[in-house]
């Protein structure tokens, strides 16, 4: 049994018994060991999509980027991973202001206790109202729907990626298109725009957040954008990525 490090390397159970800290960050290690392995890649981004946030690391010249742990504000003298997080992901939800779209993120449908529109039965969404909720004190408002026949669904970046095209039916972010669009027409409706215009602005917001730190990574790094190559990993990689 080897268990992973934050740099991308493994240990033994005995070593983990002596410096457990070498295992903070390493869940994102793990996806760009595979995207090093199964990717083959050599200059280029790491995205893993969660259903909340997205981790973005970097790889240059067939090696994982590398710089010491930061833990709550605090600098360690651990060597991890440069993970950067955003609060991105597959479940991010649509944040709203008088019946229109402002935002995306980075409070996601998991935190808000929704369930996903593209992933349930045409048939489940009847006569949709767009409704807001504030998942937690203090959060502004973001968009769901409730139906006439009681139930409610948060309207997701799963669920716009869908709508626009993007995710593939061999993709674990694949869902009921069809579904997904009809619960979106009253915020489309608010917009004055298509369904897939709005969807497809919703991807635009969010791969703005993302975009940022990208355009970091190939700053500190000096990455020649020309050869980069982006990889997705998680389940919401088809949504995000």
């Amino acid at each position: 049994l080897m268990v992973m490090r934050c740099d991308g390397g493994v240990m033994t159970v005995d070593e983990v018994r002596s410096r457990p800290i070498l295992t903070i960050l390493s869940g994102p290690a793990a996806g760009v060991a595979g995207a090093l392995m199964y990717e083959k890649l050599t200059d280029g981004i790491f995205m893993e999509v969660g259903g909340t946030s997205t981790d973005i690391s970097c790889v240059k010249d067939g090696n994982v980027v590398i710089k010491y742990a930061e833990v709550g504000g605090h600098k360690t003298y651990v060597s991890s991973l440069d993970v950067r997080t955003v609060g991105i992901g597959g479940g991010s939800m649509i944040e709203i202001s008088g019946g229109k779209m402002t935002d995306v993120g980075p409070r996601s449908s998991h935190i808000a206790n929704l369930a996903y529109e593209v992933y349930t039965n045409v048939e489940d969404i009847v006569d949709p109202v767009l409704k807001e909720v504030h998942p937690k004190k203090d959060d502004p408002a973001y968009a769901y729907i409730e139906c006439s026949n009681g139930k409610k669904f948060a309207l997701t970046l799963s669920g716009a990626a869908n709508i626009a095209g993007y995710v593939k039916k061999d993709n674990y972010a694949y869902g009921n298109i069809e579904a997904a669009k009809k619960a979106w027409e009253p915020l489309a409706k608010n917009m004055g725009l298509t369904v897939e215009e709005t969807a497809k602005l919703a991807l635009h917001l969010a791969n703005t957040k993302n975009g940022k730190v990208v355009e970091s990574f190939i700053k500190d790094y000096g990455l020649d954008k020309s050869t980069l190559m982006f990889v997705g990993g998680g389940g919401g990689a088809a949504s995000v990525v």
